[in-house]
This record gives structure tokens, C-alpha cells and sequence, in this order.
């Protein structure tokens, strides 16, 4: 179960918001295969390694320009295509003089949500072997699969009621956007453990690039409303697009130890975000490039301790991760934080039942495309606060 609560600032007014998304993390089965000398171990499963719940609202009164003056600018010539701001009656022309005339400036309520779901998933299978003693391998292959929504709604609402002279007595204008995609692809992982003694032991994984294929469906629509009842509205063609994107490769290295009772564990996990890439290349050479310009590697650092009371079968966990933001010029509040705890308990020699809780908090801002952007009115500061919350068997 996971929550997300975004508190954000837009034009000094603060807004809570919150979504939560509930799904099934992990499945899995392990058969260890009889060997006269080492061990030889296949498996399969399924996990998700990405969950897309987020939620972001925001209001405030905004005294500046309102996104029909992006669309027709009062005063200024027009051209020979119908705008927005003409299909929803939020303008007019003046044939005389060639000029828009487009009265709805400024001093209206501006506000809206965005809401993200879906997740990744891997269907993977693997095997593992003892080539020699104490040194374990393994390499599991996944099949992912998975999904992203996306939608957005944003307003403009007269609310001090500044224009009431038809015919251009406005109340509300609302523009709704939505992406639906289907994700798959797939992956590759290799890990070695080493037992330097029955106490401490050391670990290598080198992960390949996820291939995927993002497979998009996307659409606008538009609604004007008026103080005489008046509603207008224009939909966009819903329109299709897909593309291929691969994901860097990672590094990583750990260890952990054991104080009898108590084992501490840690790791780090290096990853260069500049390798991303969307294929084919030849297609996205500028995106290609946006990458190279505003991503950077990042070192991901994990740290985590078990102590258990023998007597009763009982596991007390806790931990920490740190995640810096892969993007160049973020400051450190924009580094994700997470804290962990968490309980282990033996029912019997053969089943046991684990309780996880994280909580995650960080710093972000979200560019609204949609809302006029001149003096940064397109753009919502964020304080982000996660909890989840799983137990497994």
C-alpha cells in the first residue's frame, strides 16, 4: 500500500494533496536442484519495481495574464487559423481593424490537479549455482511489463467576478489532457555473493539496460463556461504514438555482518542517467541531447540492521536509503530520503511473516505546460511525503 502527499506553494498559497495506490509487490518460488558437490537453484517470479502514485494539487488567485492571451492576444493581429480562445467564445476578432479582441486578461482563480498511476512489473526467471565454495552466482531474466496514466486538469475561474458584460461574461474555463500508455520490454541481472566467513559476506550485481517500448494514447478537451449559462466546449482527436527507450546500466556493491544477534548490512548502487536513450536514435536527436545536457550519475546508498531475539523467532529492522536527484543544478532537499522499519516473525519451521514500513520525503517542483508560464506562474513548489506500508509471507 502506498500513499503520496504532496503539499505545494503556488503563488504563495499552499494546497495538500494526496493519492494512494494498493497492488501486489512480489510472488515468487524458489526449488533448489539436487547436486552431489555446490548447489545449482532456479526460480521464478514476479515483482514490481515501480509504482507511478502521485497527486499534485494547486490554487491560487493569480493576478496575472490568463492562458487566453497565450491563445489570442488581445490587440494583436490574427491569422487564418481558428484558435482556442475562439472555439470557446473567449474571443472575439475585429475585421476592421484584423485584431483580436479578447477582453478576459487577467485577476482569475487559477488552480488544478494532477494525478499519475500504474507501475512496472517483472516476470522474471532465473538460476543460481556454487561454482566453487562459498562464491555464488546467478543471473535472472525479466520480462516487464506495466502501465502510466496520466491526467490533468486545469482552471481559470472569475471568481471576483471582473467580467460580466456579455458577451464575455465569463465564470470558468477548464482544460482537461490525459496520456495512457502501455509499457514492455525487457531486462537482465547478474549477481555474485561471496561468504568471506560464516559471519561476513560480499556482494557485486551488474544490471543491463531495461529495453522498452512505450505504446501511447493522448487527448485534450476544453470547456468555457459563462454567467448566462452559456457552455462551450472543443475536444481534441485522440492521437496514438509509440517509441523505444533504454535505461542506463547499474552498478552495484554491498556487504554485510554479523555481531551474533545482530547483522548490519549496506550497499551503494551507481547509475549514469546521461545513458539514457530514446530509440531510434535518428528520431530523437534533440531529446537525446536534452539528456546529455540537463542529467548526471548518480551514487544511491543503502544502509540497513536486523536484530533478532532467537528465543522467540523475532526480527527487528530498520534502515535507510538516499537517492540523490539525477538532475544536475537540484539542490539536496531534492534527494529522496527514505526511512524503513520493520518486523520479522517465525510462525513455524516453515512459514514466516514479514511487516515493512517506509516513509519517504523529498523536494520537487512540477512545471504546469498548460498555464501561462511569463514570471514562473506556471510552476508549483512541492513537498513530497510518501508512506508504504507491506507484508509479505
Amino acid at each position: 500500500y502506498l500513499s503520496h502527499k504532496n503539499s505545494s506553494t503556488y503563488f504563495g498559497n499552499q494546497t495538500s494533496y494526496s493519492n494512494s495506490g494498493m497492488s501486489l509487490n512480489s510472488l515468487g518460488l524458489v526449488y533448489p536442484f539436487p547436486t552431489v558437490q555446490g548447489s545449482l537453484v532456479f526460480a521464478a517470479g514476479y515483482y514490481r519495481s515501480n509504482d507511478f502514485t502521485t497527486g499534485l494539487g494547486y490554487s491560487a488567485f493569480n493576478p496575472g495574464k490568463s492562458i487566453i492571451q497565450d491563445w489570442a492576444p488581445d490587440g494583436t493581429p490574427y491569422g487564418i487559423d481558428i484558435t482556442l480562445a475562439e472555439e470557446l467564445k473567449l474571443a472575439d476578432i475585429d475585421t476592421a481593424t484584423g485584431r483580436f479582441v479578447s477582453p478576459i486578461i487577467n485577476n482569475l482563480l487559477h488552480g488544478g490537479t494532477v494525478l499519475e498511476d500504474g507501475g512496472i512489473n517483472n516476470w522474471s526467471i532465473a538460476i543460481a549455482s556454487e561454482p566453487v565454495k562459498n562464491l555464488l552466482m546467478g543471473l535472472t531474466i525479466n520480462i516487464v511489463t506495466g502501465s502510466y496514466n496520466w491526467t490533468q486538469s486545469y482552471t481559470e475561474k472569475d471568481v471576483n467576478n471582473s467580467y460580466t458584460s456579455f458577451p464575455f461574461d465569463f465564470n470558468t474555463l477548464t482544460v482537461n489532457r490525459w496520456i495512457e500508455s502501455d509499457i514492455s520490454g525487457f531486462s537482465a541481472k547478474f549477481g555474485l555473493l561471496y561468504n568471506i566467513n560464516n559471519r561476513t559476506r560480499i556482494g557485486f550485481t551488474l544490471k543491463s539496460p531495461t529495453w522498452l517500448t512505450i505504446k501511447e494514447k493522448y487527448g485534450d478537451n476544453l470547456k468555457s463556461t459563462f454567467d448566462n449559462g452559456d457552455l462551450f466546449s472543443y475536444k481534441f482527436k485522440d492521437l496514438e504514438n509509440q517509441y523505444d527507450i533504454s535505461t542506463p546500466w547499474v552498478i552495484g556493491g554491498g556487504f554485510s555482518h554479523s555481531f551474533g544477534d545482530l547483522l548490519i548490512a549496506g550497499d551503494l548502487e551507481f547509475t549514469d542517467w546521461t545513458q539514457m536513450e530514446f530509440r531510434p536514435v535518428r528520431d530523437y536527436l534533440d531529446e537525446n541531447q536534452n539528456i546529455k545536457d540537463i542529467f548526471k550519475p548518480t551514487v544511491n546508498y543503502h544502509a540497513g540492521l536486523e536484530y533478532e531475539i532467537s528465543q522467540i523467532g523475532l526480527k527487528i529492522r530498520g534502515g535507510f536509503a538516499y537517492m540523490p536527484s539525477p538532475y544536475k543544478g537540484d539542490p539536496t532537499t531534492y534527494n529522496k530520503k527514505l526511512i524503513t522499519a520493520g518486523l520479522g516473525y517465525i510462525i513455524s519451521d516453515v512459514v514466516a511473516i514479514d511487516l515493512g514500513y517506509g516513509y519517504g520525503y523529498w523536494n520537487t517542483f512540477h512545471t504546469n505546460k498548460i498555464a501561462p508560464e511569463s514570471n514562473r506562474i506556471a510552476v508549483t513548489d512541492e513537498q513530497i511525503k510518501t508512506h508504504n506500508a507491506l507484508i509479505t509471507l
